[in-house]
């Protein structure tokens, strides 16, 4: 079945559509192996504006009955890599290589609701977002078919670490 067309968006309507995407990301992660809470909801919520606002923000989403059915969103990877927040605890996990990240493109979400899976639309909005430019993603081990979506479009394990892998893509 062909999903949905994948559109870019804006950052101000990405913003007036935060329920919708809270809505797709509660979809997408709230049952195994992600176990997502509906604390880790919203903050995943509170955070789309501070993404919104960084060097590099590209999204992309698709809507199906007015509904969004996924959206990918990437920001690019400062350099130098900060050694604070999350780039810190990455480097905490990872080592070294986080430092090779820097400038890279930083793939932050992609999600896809449940019945909109398996008919391309992953890929679409991972590739909409995406440009030739170096990329990077963490994801969770546990997460064996999205392991596999990734490792089938080239992506390759860079460093894993208490079942968390970071991802490259060249």
């Amino acid at each position: 079945m062909p999903h949905p067309p994948v559109e870019y968006a804006e950052p101000a309507p990405f913003l007036a559509a935060l329920d919708d995407l809270a809505d797709v990301y509660s979809a997408a992660f709230s049952g195994p192996p992600w176990d997502e809470s509906a604390d880790q909801v919203r903050t995943f919520v509170a955070s789309v504006p501070d993404w919104t606002a960084r060097d590099g923000f590209v999204a992309a989403w698709a809507r199906e009955h007015d509904a969004i059915a996924g959206f990918a969103f990437r920001v690019r990877t400062p350099a130098p890599v900060p050694s604070d927040g999350f780039y810190g605890l990455l480097r905490d996990r990872f080592g070294a290589v986080v430092d090779d990240l820097a400038g890279a493109v930083e793939v932050v979400e992609l999600a896809v609701r449940p019945d909109a899976r398996g008919g391309g639309l992953g890929r679409t909005l991972l590739t909409t977002v995406l440009d030739d430019s170096p990329a990077w993603l963490v994801t969770r081990t546990a997460a064996t078919a999205t392991m596999a979506f990734y490792a089938r479009l080239g992506w390759q394990v860079q460093a894993e670490d208490d079942g968390l892998a970071l991802l490259t893509h060249p």
